[in-house]
């Protein structure tokens, strides 16, 4: 599948997605099955001819919940749990190592059962993906939770996150990224 890079293109494949039901983007992620902790990968795609950085998000219907999301595995780490809902949203493949925690924190939990209870957040950055399992358009066949990833654009970046996510990116994911690829943090620098 080829991600969606021009602005035009993109407004009307969100556009096309709000018509299917998909009101929301977020980026791929999930919870445990036993609810202990969630995680979050932010997957980055640096243009090295335009020079622009974009990010992968999924389409997502707010409040659709999976009756059968069996997908989750008892005893994963939280990086194989980044790593799975990855593959799972967006079909793309990386390598454990080459996640890198950006930050966590403790979410208050809020789900039936669990209240009162915290969990803990975690943010992953992957930079290199080992490939994809498929090309999808539409629901994944894996569990048709969200359909295929769209790139949005890094100028529009605050719009689909959580400012503190933006602030934890632009701040700590800079550092691990200057040793590995200078002009790719220096791209990401001129988000801030």
């Amino acid at each position: 599948m080829e991600f969606e890079r021009n602005t035009e293109i993109l407004k009307e494949t969100l556009k096309n997605l709000a018509k299917l039901g998909y009101t929301e983007l977020h980026l791929p992620g999930g919870t445990s099955k036993d609810g202990s902790f969630s995680s979050t990968v932010v997957a980055p795609y640096y243009d090295a001819v335009t020079k622009i950085v974009y990010f992968c998000c999924v389409p997502y219907i707010p409040g659709k919940k999976d009756q059968n999301g069996h997908t989750k595995k008892l005893g994963e780490s939280p990086v194989e749990t980044a790593r799975r809902e990855l593959l799972e949203e967006t079909a793309l493949q990386g390598n454990v190592e080459d996640f890198k925690l950006i930050y966590s924190f403790p979410v208050k939990d809020n789900r039936p059962g669990y209240e009162g209870k915290f969990h803990i957040k975690y943010f992953y950055l992957i930079q290199k993906f080992t490939g994809t399992l498929f090309d999808f358009e539409g629901p994944n066949p894996i569990d048709s939770e969200t359909a295929a990833p769209v790139m949005i654009p890094a100028s529009r970046l605050e719009e689909y996150l959580f400012k503190g996510h933006y602030f934890h990116i632009a701040k700590r994911a800079i550092e691990e990224l200057m040793s590995q690829n200078a002009e790719y943090a220096m791209a990401l620098m001129n988000l801030v």
